[in-house]
């Protein structure tokens, strides 16, 4: 006798992965992380066109071996006929955290701009110093925080900062000085002094007006040549 079974099979397409990420875990090892794929055997794993390993997981250490620079990453895809169905690749800058700084001088402010250099994939800043000198809060968390106003400045001063970035691999340092101008100075016109002595003051008294009326005296006044004249007259008549 014979037994018949019918059996349904559900065959599958192999599809390759979809997600590829690296991030660094030390000064030499990359971590490498894929996702997405189905009914996949194997993985090949090459690291600047080098193939470094073969594996059926979906992460791999990779140590550098003390290299550091941009480093190309591509992860294949293999089926179970031992067929290559797909690949994805990414190029990681394992380097110094990358970044620059901008300073803004006004009359009495001045602000330090931190700004990354965006990357895709590099390793993360582990910590982030600001220091400036002469101030009060001469150092400075800025991790978290990518712009700092300073008002208590003085004009005329020169101010040294430093921007420090820590990641895996090591430290970056940015620095620069800050001159802060002096204010410009406002010249006015001086004031004009007068002399009280370089005045000529007129008294009224010591004018006099032309349409005053002559006193009574100066009516009565006889000038002394009629007097004369009157004696002579006098005389003749008398001869007569």
């Amino acid at each position: 006798s014979s037994i018949r079974q019918q059996i349904t099979f559900n065959v599958k397409h192999s599809l390759p992965i979809s997600y590829l990420h690296v991030d660094a875990v030390s000064s030499d090892t990359l971590l490498i992380i894929w996702t997405g794929a189905d009914c996949i055997q194997s993985y090949d794993v090459f690291i600047n066109g080098t193939n470094v390993n073969t594996t059926n997981g979906m992460s791999l250490l990779y140590n550098t071996g003390g290299a550091i620079g941009s480093i190309d990453v591509l992860v294949n895809s293999v089926d179970y006929y031992g067929r290559a169905v797909g690949n994805l690749t990414t190029q990681y800058q394992f380097n110094k955290y990358n970044f620059e700084v901008e300073a803004i001088i006004s009359k009495y402010i001045i602000l330090v701009i931190i700004k990354d250099k965006f990357i895709i994939q590099q390793p993360a800043p582990l910590s982030c110093e600001l220091t400036v000198t002469d101030l009060t809060q001469s150092s400075m968390d800025c991790l978290s925080k990518r712009l700092f106003i300073f008002t208590n400045v003085t004009e005329g001063d020169v101010y040294n900062y430093t921007v420090t970035i820590t990641n895996v691999i090591g430290s970056s340092v940015k620095n620069g000085s800050i001159a802060t101008p002096y204010s410009p100075v406002e010249v006015r016109p001086s004031e004009v002094q007068y002399s009280p002595s370089a005045m000529i003051m007129t008294s009224p008294s010591s004018v006099m007006e032309s349409n005053t009326p002559a006193s009574s005296s100066s009516r009565n006044y006889v000038p002394p040549w009629t007097v004369g004249v009157l004696i002579g007259a006098v005389a003749i008549l008398s001869s007569l």
